[in-house]
This record gives C-alpha cells, structure tokens and sequence, in this order.
C-alpha cells in the first residue's frame, strides 16, 4: 500500500530542505504540494523525484522585483518510472495520473477559481472511472467556500 500526502505549500522556494526531510522521514511514497507558486522558467528544487510540475504563469510583480507564478502543482514520487498522467487540465488546475496500481486526481484551485471547474473535474472523473465505479483517490485543495459561512 502506498502512503500519500498533499501539502498547500503556500510557496516551495525557500521550503525545499524541510519539504524534502518531511517525504524522506514519514516514508512518504507520493506528496502532492499545492500552491507551489513557480513560473515554467523557474528550477524545480525536487529534481530527483519530481515526477510532475504545472505552473501558472503570472504577473504579478513581488516585492523584491521580478515576478512569481501563482497556483501549481507538483507531486514527487519514490518511484518516477511508475507514474503515469492519464489527463490533465490545459488550465494546469488538476491531473489525473496512476502512480503504481492507484488511480488519482490531484488539484489545486484558487480562491477566485469558477464552481463550474468542479462540476469539469468530477464529470472527467464519472467517465474516467466508469462511473465512479472504479477505486480512485481525490486530492487537493478546492477552496471550498460555504454561502452560509463566508456570505458568497
């Protein structure tokens, strides 16, 4: 049985020791980070076991100068030659991808992200999974808002 975690990482620059001491010392076979706010021209600081990166481009213009992506995903994974991505967003939002024998759909929404994008992603998932009728882990951050709670 493999162990999965997701981690919103709010940021993996600066982070990258401490991530990477949390997948080797938990025996974690597959992290999924959320949020890792790289740009596609920015180094991947998991070279050895990153098996899958999606970046946001942005405009948004830091503090320091330059500018940052938004959003992203990035899973590492202890056995890259067993991960496999079956479908992925063009909007670089989700991805639906077997590591080993597991069947999983990874996201990341931001908070400005339309409802309808989950109504894609589980209609994806109905036909990818005969109709839900086939094992598969969903995992993310979905930014889930309650009208009653937050008043939107």
């Amino acid at each position: 049985m493999s162990s999965i975690a997701f981690f919103n990482a709010n940021g993996v620059v600066g982070k990258a020791d401490n991530i990477m001491h949390f997948f080797n010392s938990q025996n974690i076979d597959l992290l999924i980070l959320g949020e890792t706010w790289l740009s596609s021209g920015d180094n991947v600081p998991f070279k050895n076991c990153c098996v899958y990166n999606a970046c946001h481009e942005s405009d948004d213009i830091i503090l320091r100068g330059g500018r940052r992506g938004r959003g992203g995903l990035l899973i590492l994974g202890k056995k890259r030659n067993e991960f496999f991505v079956i479908k992925e967003d063009p909007h670089k939002r989700w991805v639906l991808f077997r590591y080993q024998n597991l069947l999983c759909c990874a996201t990341y929404l931001e908070p400005s992200a339309d409802d309808s994008i989950l109504d894609d992603i589980f209609s994806m998932l109905d036909e990818e999974t005969n109709g839900f009728e086939d094992e598969f882990v969903f995992l993310g951050d979905i930014n889930a808002r309650n009208r009653d709670i937050c008043g939107d």
